[in-house]
């Protein structure tokens, strides 16, 4: 049977989130998990989750590598965390060596993996 786990249902899950995929189990409020059932065990699932995608970081030419620069990365970043819901999760995608050293800078930690994009 396919069901959608309310928040009580899917705390048999908190393991399999920290042991196999290094992550917080993710509140119902910004999670769906979608499982097949059998009786109550679960043998499979997916979690759609609303991400939010802090991408495009730019900062004008002649400031990068400036303390100006900087300090304007770390407004963004403030802005961002005091006006996203909590709970959220925050991505962005790193296309160079400056880019992860940024988001590694302001606290953002590296997940592995390839990513895919579905536009509905």
């Amino acid at each position: 049977m396919v069901d959608l786990l309310d928040e009580n249902a899917r705390g048999v899950l908190f393991d399999i989130y920290d042991q196999e995929f290094d992550a917080e189990l993710p509140h119902e409020d910004q999670a769906n998990i979608i499982a097949i059932k059998n009786g109550d065990d679960i043998e499979a699932f997916v979690t759609a989750e609303v991400l939010i995608r802090a991408d495009m970081w730019w900062i004008k030419e002649e400031l990068r590598n400036t303390p100006k620069a900087a300090a304007h990365i770390r407004t963004l970043k403030n802005y961002l965390l005091k006006n996203i819901p909590a709970g959220s999760s925050v991505i962005t995608l790193a296309g160079c060596d400056t880019h992860r050293k940024i988001f590694e800078h302001i606290g953002m930690r590296y997940v592995a993996g390839d990513v895919y994009r579905l536009d509905l």
